[in-house]
This record gives C-alpha cells, sequence and structure tokens, in this order.
C-alpha cells in the first residue's frame, strides 16, 4: 500500500474529537454567513423569521427582537449568535445548515430520522437478500437430493 492509501485509510479511522490537535473552532463568522444565506433562501421576511424564532420560544422567558437578531447577524458586531437561540433560528429557516456548518470541523454530520431510517431499511434489504440466496441454496441442495444426486 502506498503512503498516500496509508494516510487516507488512518485519516477514516481518525476521530477528529480525539485529536491531540485541536480543530480551528472559531465559527462565529461562518455561522453568521450560514445563517444569513438562510435567510436569503427562505421564502419568508426577516420579521416573519424572527416571529417564527420567538414562537419556537413562548414556553419560555426568551424573547428575540429585530435589533438583537440583526446583531447576532452582523459581523462587525461583538453579539454572538446565542446557542439557546440556533435551534429556534434553524426552524425558523427551515434549514439545519447552521448546525451543518458547526459540526463540521469536528467530523461530524447532521442526522435526521429519515437517515436512520433509511440505514435501518438498507440493513433489513441486505439481510432479506443474503436469507434469499441461502434459501435458494438450499432449494437446490434439496432438489439434488431428492434426485438422488447428492
Amino acid at each position: 500500500m502506498t503512503t498516500m492509501q496509508n494516510d487516507f485509510f488512518e485519516s477514516l479511522t481518525n476521530d477528529a474529537l480525539e485529536a491531540e490537535n485541536a480543530p480551528h473552532l472559531d465559527m462565529s463568522l461562518d455561522l453568521i454567513a450560514v445563517v444569513n444565506q438562510c435567510i436569503r433562501n427562505s421564502p419568508l421576511s426577516r420579521d416573519q423569521i424572527i416571529d417564527r424564532i420567538n414562537l419556537c420560544l413562548r414556553d419560555s422567558t426568551l424573547t428575540v427582537s429585530k435589533i438583537a437578531f440583526n446583531k447576532w447577524l452582523s459581523a462587525s458586531q461583538a453579539n454572538a449568535i446565542p446557542g439557546w437561540a440556533l435551534p429556534a433560528i434553524c426552524w425558523a429557516v427551515q434549514s439545519d445548515a447552521p448546525f451543518k456548518a458547526l459540526l463540521q470541523p469536528i467530523g461530524r454530520k447532521v442526522v435526521d430520522m429519515r437517515g436512520d431510517y433509511m440505514r435501518e431499511l438498507t440493513e433489513k434489504r441486505l439481510a432479506a437478500s443474503e436469507q434469499l440466496k441461502e434459501s435458494k441454496a438450499l432449494e437446490k441442495q434439496m432438489q439434488r437430493m431428492i434426485e438422488g444426486k447428492y
């Protein structure tokens, strides 16, 4: 195996969470860019998005004002998007892209229930296919026995 192949296979087994050297994780500007892109892609107005964020927070004492929201999304401001607001923002803009951006540097991905179901379905189909092969092999063996060829 070449050194390049070894490096590739080694990188597949290395977990970024267990690495000795910390990855670059200052994601504040990246997160702002991703959320702003989600807002641009959304058919909703900024005011509608803020209303949806506050709808998510209706059972708490937290609310998001337009001023606060704009400060969070301005690269020139010292304010960062608070963690408590991020799930509500994702729901409001109908995208998990902000979480994907945050997880990317540590080698993780957002997987929803559809991904879990797809994996389970694939595993079941593979198992069924294997059982079908085994069943056909047994049928052939039984046929040989009946014909006296075994």
